[in-house]
C-alpha cells in the first residue's frame, strides 16, 4: 500500500477568518452563529464556542462560513510557543483572524488531519512558527508546504479508529486510577 505525500494545502479547502467589528451590534447582538476563536480550542472535538455572531455579520464583514467537518488550527497566539491547538469542529462555523481550518477533500478523513497535525505538532512548530514576533504565529507560507502522509482513506479510517479505542481505554483507566 502506497501512502501518498501531500503539502498541507492540498489537503482540501483552507479557510482564514477575521473579526466583525465589535462597535457593530447587529453583527454581535443575540448572535447563532459560532465565531471560533484560541480560547475555544480545549478538546479535540470542539463541543461548541463561547461567542456567536449574527448573519448580518456574515453579509457585512469578510467572515465566512466554515462548513462542518472541518479542521481548526491556532496559527496566531502566545499558545503556539508550547504547543499548536488543533481540534475537529462537528458543525458550521466562523473563525477569527488568528485560525485556520480545512474542509478535507473526499478521500481524507478530518479525524486524519486532526491527529496527524497533532502527531507532527513539534516539527510544524519548528519547521514553521516565526521567529523574533510580539506574537507567536505560524508562517503561513511554509506551513502550506509541510508534507503529510495521506494513505487510502480506509487505511485513513482504520488506524484512527484504532487509536482512538487505544485513547479511549487510557482514559478509563485513568478514571478508575484516580477514583481508587
Amino acid at each position: 500500500m502506497t501512502w501518498e505525500r501531500v503539502a498541507l494545502r492540498d489537503l482540501g479547502r483552507w479557510f482564514g477568518g477575521a473579526t466583525p467589528s465589535k462597535g457593530n451590534p447587529a453583527f454581535w447582538t443575540n448572535g447563532t452563529i459560532p465565531w471560533l476563536s484560541p480560547k475555544d480550542m480545549g478538546s479535540e472535538v470542539l463541543p461548541g464556542t463561547q461567542d456567536f455572531i449574527t448573519a448580518e455579520a456574515i453579509a457585512g464583514s469578510s467572515v465566512r462560513l466554515v462548513p462542518a467537518n472541518s479542521v481548526a488550527v491556532v496559527v496566531r497566539s502566545g499558545i503556539l510557543e508550547r504547543t499548536l491547538p488543533v481540534a475537529l469542529v462537528p458543525f458550521e462555523t466562523t473563525l477569527n483572524q488568528d485560525m485556520k481550518a480545512v474542509v478535507p477533500r473526499e478521500d481524507i478523513d478530518p479525524r486524519w488531519i486532526a491527529w496527524g497535525l497533532r502527531a507532527f505538532e513539534r516539527d510544524l512548530l519548528r519547521t514553521t512558527r516565526k521567529a523574533g514576533t510580539t506574537v507567536a504565529s505560524i508562517e503561513m507560507p511554509r506551513f502550506n508546504l509541510f508534507e503529510f502522509p495521506v494513505p487510502p482513506v480506509a487505511e485513513q479510517r482504520r488506524i484512527v479508529e484504532i487509536l482512538e479505542d487505544h485513547l479511549s481505554r487510557l482514559d478509563a483507566a485513568e478514571r478508575q486510577l484516580a477514583s481508587a
